[in-house]
């Protein structure tokens, strides 16, 4: 993850690993985040679970 999405992706990551919903319609657990490029690429957050705990 380049430098410049790595502070505004920081709260989405925190809110996608306590499990809040995102605003995507067809999945709520799914953040899907654009980096800040034009050229960028989007970023999807989504929250994987520990099959040990």
């Amino acid at each position: 993850m380049c430098l410049g999405i790595q502070d505004p992706a920081r709260i989405w990551v925190t809110h996608c690993a306590a499990g809040l919903p995102s605003w995507e319609g067809d999945n709520p657990e799914v953040y899907m985040i654009h980096c800040i490029s034009k050229k960028g690429m989007v970023w999807e957050f989504e929250r994987v679970e520990d099959s040990e705990g």
